[in-house]
């Protein structure tokens, strides 16, 4: 059998991903934020998620879509927001994916130098959003 034809894609652990969700509640709940927080695999979809106590009900949505961007591309919202501001193809073609989002608070979930999940926060600003976003992160940290 020929090997090379394969490859290992690592994914985050439902126990990671639980620890992420619980660091995120504690962020948002530090900053005063009624939020959702949904963590993903590498394939986008949700493998652990949390609403807050009077978060609205919109903010489950755009968390996970925040989320799945990350997840997809491997990279923040941020970043991807840079990327197609300057790609006028881009600019026509990415928001016409189905739970594609420039919104900032998304961002990829990192273990051995590789993405392997992602975290989607959202029920504040995008400052605030991202802000609790990376905190969890930092709280967790590098697996």
């Amino acid at each position: 059998m020929d090997t090379t034809a394969t490859y290992d894609r690592p994914t985050i652990s439902y126990a990671t991903a639980s620890r992420l969700v619980a660091a995120g509640v504690r962020a948002a709940g530090d900053s005063g934020v009624r939020a959702s927080i949904v963590v993903t695999d590498m394939t986008g979809e949700p493998v652990a998620t949390a609403r807050t106590d009077g978060a609205g009900m919109l903010s489950m949505t755009v968390a996970a879509h925040k989320a799945w961007t990350a997840a997809m591309t491997g990279q923040s919202t941020e970043d991807v927001h840079a990327f197609v501001a300057a790609d006028p193809g881009a600019v026509l073609s990415m928001p016409a994916v189905p739970r594609f989002t420039l919104v900032p608070g998304g961002f990829p979930f990192v273990s051995g130098g590789r993405p392997v999940g992602a975290i989607g926060v959202s029920g504040g600003s995008s400052a605030q959003d991202s802000a609790i976003a990376r905190d969890a992160l930092a709280e967790v940290g590098e697996l």
